[in-house]
């Protein structure tokens, strides 16, 4: 090896210990002013926020205390905030927040099971995701008008929340955010609420349900499992009422939807069994497939004449549904829509109707007329449908219910040119 080479190798060695040596460097001086930044009093620890004006309350110390107060300074510098996760699981039974602290972190109290006060500050503005989830023993919270969005699970699991006073200016009800507050009975809805998330009221015990005419958000299984909720008001501000909103509400009694709505999702208002009648608005053009499967005590249902399809399932076993007129516009029934609706005794099918999916009408046992209004064309499992079966209602009414495969309308050009 030349004398030139060796210099080479020498530069280069030397140049990676000097970097490395400035990395050591660095990561000490990180270090440092990281442990510079915690620090406690005995009852809380505490970390200097970004610009070094404030503090945060990272985790409690080693209080004996169940009675816990935070303090509104520490170190001649204000407290604004509660770190994420800083009193997660711990046995505290009451909690006073100072006005000075303006943000609560995600899950800063879950899983204090023990916790049964929490007085919230005048000035806060944010309350983190999963805030108070699983405080099984929180009966009542008010929050201050200053926040405005309760954020997603914030109080999910809270089994003994009774009373909740929202913010005068509430927006938001984000996803989960009461789900599982078993105790929840009452709630007094703010009128400028905007948006109830997926899962919002899941599982509680909810009475009413008479949403504010500014909602127009209204997410999928909202009020799913709410087995004491009676009443539902929907405003025309819905657009859509989402997947499963309703579902699995078995006191159900009283629903109102508004002219406005237009889309009821998929299973909204399955397994409702006491739902008897319900009116739905002309505004309405879709509804989900199974949307009203399992509501074994519904006798009566007026659908929107905007409607063209009736969607798989859509009254799956609703056992007492006695008749019900179809839109002129309908063109499908879906797969098992009638299926099981034991009492279903007479129906007109409508002249554009061309498709009526397989077990449609399944053991709809007391029906005893199917009017077609136009009878011809009509196939199933790729053979025709004799005109005279289909002419007779009862005979039509018997077919369709023994039928194993889907009916299918062939129109020939006229008759395409004629419902075109």
């Amino acid at each position: 090896m030349n004398i030139k080479n060796m210099y080479k190798k020498s530069l280069k060695a030397t140049a990676l210990i000097a970097v490395v040596a400035i990395l050591a460097v660095f990561a000490l001086l990180g270090a440092a002013c990281n442990n510079s930044e915690k620090v406690t009093d005995g009852t809380f620890e505490y970390a200097l926020l970004k610009g070094g004006d404030a503090y945060e309350i990272t985790a409690l110390g080693n209080t004996k205390d169940l009675n816990v107060t935070v303090p509104s300074r520490f170190d001649g510098k204000p407290v604004t905030r509660i770190g994420d996760g800083a009193f997660s699981n711990a046995g505290i039974k009451s909690v006073t927040i100072p006005d000075s602290v303006t943000q609560i972190g995600e899950n800063a109290f879950s899983y204090c099971y023990s916790l049964t006060d929490v007085t919230l500050p005048y000035n806060l503005t944010v309350l983190g995701d999963g805030a108070f989830s699983y405080c099984g023993s929180l009966t009542q919270i008010t929050l201050p008008d200053g926040v405005k969005d309760i954020k997603r699970n914030t109080f999910n699991a809270c089994q003994s929340l009774m009373t909740v006073t929202f913010a005068a200016n509430l927006t938001t009800i984000s996803d989960g955010a009461f789900k599982g507050c078993l105790a929840l009975e009452e709630i007094a809805w703010p009128d400028t609420l905007v948006k109830i998330g997926a899962e919002a009221f899941t599982a509680t015990n909810i009475r009413n349900a008479r949403l504010p005419q500014s909602l127009t958000v209204l997410g999928d299984y909202a009020f799913a499992q709410c087995m004491l909720l009676e009443s539902v008001s929907i405003p025309a501000s819905v657009s859509k009422i989402g997947d499963f909103a309703f579902s699995v509400c078995p006191s159900l009694t009283d629903v109102s939807i508004a002219v406005g709505v237009h889309e009821i999702g998929k299973s909204a208002f399955s397994g409702c069994e006491a739902l008897q009648k319900i009116v739905l608005p002309g505004s309405v053009f879709s509804i989900g497939e199974y949307a009203f499967n399992d509501c074994g005590s519904l006798i009566e249902i007026t659908l929107p004449q905007a409607l063209t399809e009736l969607p798989d399932g859509i009254f799956l076993m609703c056992d007492a549904l006695k008749t019900v007129l179809l839109p002129d516009g309908i063109t499908s029934i879906g797969t098992s829509a009638f299926q099981g609706c034991s009492s279903l005794e007479s129906m007109i099918i409508p002249l554009k109707t061309v498709f009526i999916g397989e077990t449609a009408f399944a053991h709809c046992r007391a029906l005893d007329s199917l009017v077609f209004t136009d009878a011809s064309g009509w196939t199933s499992g790729g053979e025709d449908i004799p005109e005279e079966t289909l002419t007779d209602p009862h005979a039509a009414a018997v077919y369709a219910e023994n039928v194993a495969n889907a009916m299918i309308k062939i129109f020939d050009k006229d008759d395409a040119d004629m419902l075109s």
